[in-house]
């Protein structure tokens, strides 16, 4: 074989190789949208699809005022007379946790723990070198992200113990230190996805409620997260009769401005939430996904569903 005759074989294997690749990227562009390309990290406190058309400004007010709900919880906690078993007349939370003959409850601690936490985030949210002292500390230093994993890592550790003793006190017929649907109503509203699951888990341990539904939604509706969203999903399922129209609405604008993995998580557990009133909303956001997509896939095999149970 000439010089000639092998650049020419190598120019076709070459040129043949270009266009599988974009065969390839066409096909992935179809099946998942645009939205494939952005990663959806649990972690992230970038704005997400339900608020990124928001400004700069308006997104750090969001999340001031989020944030503030949070620190209202955790002083109101702190500072109420419940809080403490000792309701000696006139002395302090602080003076109570204090006394020689009784430690502070573990509901307290882990309300203090979040205190704390809240101040290294607020720390950290103004230079990551202002960490204060007794914040958590990464057990890697090369990672960029290690503090604030640590910070959230922690975070979750305290409403994962909150929650253990709400639900050893309601088995035991008495009333929570700190009331948990509180806890999670606040919490659902963390820019973390992680400490959102925790928050949401928490409410999982209630009756259904109209608070707990709008929790759910604010998850479903904030969130990037396919892991997030599905545990919101899961308590939507119980409760969405109390709420069905403010249910459907976030499904549809998950659907049509959610993130891939929202959208197609939405999309899977679509079902229970289909019915005579909502169906043809949701047959248009089929109409308008991309045929070969799994959202497009998902949505038609949960709406035939549904419509054949209609028509039994």
């Amino acid at each position: 074989m000439s010089r000639v005759d092998r650049q020419m074989l190598m120019l076709l294997l070459v040129g043949g190789v270009v266009l599988w690749s974009a065969r390839e990227l066409m096909h992935h562009a179809t099946d998942t949208g645009p939205d494939a390309r952005r990663q959806s990290r649990a972690t992230t406190t970038a704005p997400t699809p339900a608020t990124g058309q928001l400004s700069a400004q308006d997104h750090a007010a969001t999340e001031t005022m989020n944030f503030a709900r949070i620190d209202q919880l955790i002083e109101q906690a702190l500072n109420s007379d419940g809080a403490s078993k000792d309701s000696t007349e006139g002395s302090t939370p602080e003076s109570r946790d204090k006394s020689p003959d009784e430690s502070p409850s573990a509901t307290r601690q882990a309300m203090r723990r979040l205190r704390a936490l809240r101040q290294c985030e607020l720390s950290m949210s103004q230079s990551r070198t202002a960490l204060r002292t007794g914040c958590p500390r990464p057990s890697r230093i090369d990672d960029p992200r290690a503090d604030y994993d640590a910070l959230i890592d922690a975070t979750v550790a305290a409403l994962y113990d909150l929650r253990g003793e709400a639900r050893a006190a309601m088995a035991r017929g008495e009333t929570p230190e700190v009331d948990p649907l509180d806890v999670g109503r606040a919490f659902v509203h963390h820019s973390n996805d992680d400490v959102r699951v925790a928050a949401l888990q928490i409410l999982g341990d209630l009756p259904a409620s109209e608070a707990m539904v709008e929790a759910a939604q604010h998850v479903v509706k904030a969130s990037n997260s396919g892991e997030a969203v599905l545990v919101a999903l899961d308590l939507l399922k119980r409760g969405h009769e109390l709420a069905p129209q403010q249910t459907t609405e976030t499904l549809l604008t998950a659907l049509e401005r959610g993130g891939f993995q929202v959208r197609d998580t939405v999309a899977r557990e679509l079902l229970p939430f289909l019915n005579s009133d909502n169906l043809a909303s949701f047959q248009r956001v089929l109409r308008q996904a991309p045929p070969r997509s799994r959202v497009a896939q998902y949505l038609k095999q949960n709406i035939e569903e549904r419509q054949r149970d209609l028509a039994l």
